[in-house]
């Protein structure tokens, strides 16, 4: 699609891919800035396509239920330009979800967006649906700040008051590692019947473990859950609202069944301990 650019002062504004872009629903996230040209040379990526350019990450990408990438760059003189990539998933869950994949917990976090984090000239954040990367290679003092304003407005085209995933809030605080929560759509543990993960880092004295919460619809789908973990270790269904398990892959495992959530702990030996503190949740 040929690209139309109307010039106003020093502001870029863009006609080409408006079209696209109403289609999608992006139009007006990506924000006029002063002094900046904004160019779309980059197809919007869908799930049969996503491989086009990031060829080796797209399947961690399709796994938490990807929608399409929108890219933009800014750019001003001869200085390198900015990419302002949006990976918009299903839901704001998976859109963390990914996002909680891709960052540690020693990175400089900044205020955009539900959380984000500066690295250099590279700012990543998560808001509603969306998964935000921003990057240059310019490491000059005004690129990252321009990296951040731009970050800010485009966090707030998307969702002005964006929060992190409401059950993140039913965990525990006391022994909690900052900036360890994920979310893990499939496979948790190397089981296919573990998907839709919260899992938390937490350290007890000289034990550091992970508590983890499976929310489903219905409790009968959280009983299933037990009866296939039960088959994978051979052993009988046991009625009850705690199970102990011992995964050959992931040592013991403590699970609580609690209505329609199931708690779970691994990384630690002691019954006894896992009980008491599946207990408090």
């Amino acid at each position: 699609m040929k690209q139309t650019f109307v010039f106003i002062g020093c502001i870029l504004l863009w006609t080409g891919n408006s079209a696209r872009a109403q289609e999608t629903g992006v139009e007006g996230i990506f924000p006029e800035v002063d002094g900046y040209d904004i160019v779309f040379d980059y197809p919007v990526y869908q799930p049969g396509n996503l491989w086009d350019y990031i060829n080796g990450g797209a399947d961690a990408y399709l796994s938490y239920d990807f929608v399409d990438l929108h890219i933009a760059e800014y750019s001003r003189g001869g200085g390198a330009p900015v990419k302002v990539e949006l990976y918009r998933h299903a839901t704001p869950v998976h859109a963390y979800g990914i996002y909680s994949q891709e960052r540690y917990p020693d990175f400089h976090f900044v205020d955009v967006g539900a959380e984000g984090y500066q690295e250099g000239s590279t700012l990543n954040f998560v808001a509603g649906r969306f998964y935000v990367k921003i990057m240059s290679h310019d490491e000059d003092a005004e690129t990252k700040r321009f990296i951040q304003e731009i970050a800010r407005k485009v966090a707030g085209n998307i969702d002005p008051e964006p929060s992190l995933p409401v059950a993140l809030s039913l965990f525990p605080s006391e022994n909690r590692l900052p900036r360890t929560e994920t979310f893990i759509s499939q496979n948790f543990m190397g089981h296919e019947f573990l998907s839709d993960v919260f899992a938390v880092q937490y350290e007890e004295g000289d034990d550091r473990f992970t508590l983890f919460l499976l929310e489903k619809e219905k409790p009968g789908e959280c009983r299933e859950i037990l009866e296939a973990y039960y088959r994978f270790t051979k052993t009988g269904f046991r009625e009850g609202e705690y199970h102990m398990m011992n995964d050959p892959y992931n040592g013991l495992v403590g699970l609580r069944l609690k209505g329609n959530r199931i708690w779970g702990i691994s990384g630690l030996n002691s019954e006894e301990q896992i009980r008491g503190i599946l207990g408090s949740v």
